[in-house]
C-alpha cells in the first residue's frame, strides 16, 4: 500500500511539473547578452524566447515555425526541438551561416572534416556523420 501511494505521489509530481512543447512562428537571432548559457533568441509576435539548446539541424533555418519547450533550469529559457516549416528564401547566392560554434563531423570527398556548425556542413555539400569534432 505504501509503495502504491508513493508511486502515485511521484506520478503526480511529474505531472504537475511537466513541460509541454508548443509551436511558434518567429526568427532566430544571435544572443548578445552576458549569459554564457543562452545561444539564440527566438523573436515572435507573442514575445521573445531565450534559447539555450537546440538540435544542430535547427541552425539551418532563421525564419520559420519551431517547436519549443520551456526548461526547468535556468528559468525563462527554452529549448528548440523541431523545425516544422522554414520560411528562409533559397537563392544561388552565398549561404549565410550563423556564427554559432557547434562542431559537426562531416565527410566530403571521402575525407572527414570538422565543420563549425550544421549550416556550414550543408552549404559545403558535405555529408553529416555525427555531432562533435571528427576523431583523428
Amino acid at each position: 500500500m505504501k509503495l502504491m501511494i508513493m508511486t502515485l505521489a511521484l506520478v503526480m509530481t511529474f505531472t504537475v511539473n511537466a513541460n509541454v512543447a508548443f509551436t511558434v512562428n518567429g526568427k532566430l537571432v544571435p544572443y548578445n547578452g552576458s549569459s554564457d548559457l543562452i545561444h539564440m533568441v527566438l523573436l515572435t509576435k507573442g514575445g521573445n524566447f531565450n534559447v539555450v539548446s537546440f538540435d544542430h539541424k535547427i541552425q539551418t533555418c532563421e525564419n520559420g515555425e519551431f517547436e519549443i519547450v520551456q526548461n526547468f533550469y535556468p528559468k525563462n529559457t527554452y529549448s528548440l526541438v523541431e523545425i516544422y516549416d522554414c520560411n528562409d528564401k533559397i537563392d544561388d547566392g552565398p549561404t549565410y551561416c550563423p556564427e554559432v560554434y557547434m562542431p559537426i563531423c562531416g565527410s566530403i570527398d571521402l575525407k572527414q572534416r570538422t565543420f563549425g556548425n550544421y549550416c556550414e556542413l550543408t552549404s559545403s555539400g558535405a555529408d553529416f556523420l555525427y555531432a562533435g569534432q571528427c576523431e583523428e
